[in-house]
């Protein structure tokens, strides 16, 4: 594959490295990362968001500290996430990757057991245009050259390939 020439920043390396070597207690909820066109990096994707993503926040945080992120979740991200069995974290990540359209993310999904899975997910929106999908296409290699230590690769195109429930099954072996 073509390599865009584009490499992950050293805060989206270190916080990686610190989210990937946190082990039974997690460091952060999930990171989003975009391509920054001006510096030609993958940098943490802190925003800003519309009012509709995050509710009354004007900023987000692309790593969250564990625990801190459903503090920005919209009343109906709380909704969904009542009585579900998909966590609040991950909805607010999914709504987040969806909305903007082509990022990179890792998420630790946890088993039935307890048994983590660290996944790095690179969505590329259906609807986004042929020059950013590429983008993030070929950048993709140096991304996970640079954050090793995911314990998956996922690569998801539309809010049903984002879906919890597929993530959860590609992780523990059940698609």
């Amino acid at each position: 594959m073509t390599s865009s020439g584009i490499v992950p920043s050293e805060a989206v390396i270190d916080a990686f490295r610190s989210f990937s070597l946190s082990g039974k207690k997690m460091k952060f909820d999930f990171i989003i990362a975009r391509i920054d066109s001006n510096s030609m990096q993958v940098v943490i994707d802190n925003g800003p968001f519309d009012s509709e993503v995050i509710g009354s926040k004007d900023v987000f945080c692309g790593a969250p500290e564990y625990g801190t992120s459903k503090d920005s979740a919209t009343p109906e991200e709380r909704a969904k996430a009542e009585g579900s069995a998909v966590p609040i974290e991950y909805i607010i990540f999914k709504n987040r990757l969806v909305k903007m359209q082509n990022r990179f993310g890792w998420y630790t999904v946890v088993g039935d057991n307890g048994a983590q899975q660290l996944v790095q997910i690179m969505y590329n929106d259906d609807n986004s245009t042929s020059k950013m999908k590429m983008k993030y296409t070929t950048t993709k290699c140096a991304v996970t050259n640079f954050c090793k230590g995911s314990n998956k690769q996922y690569d998801a195109n539309d809010d049903d390939e984002i879906a919890y429930k597929e993530l959860f099954d590609y992780c523990f072996g059940k698609k």
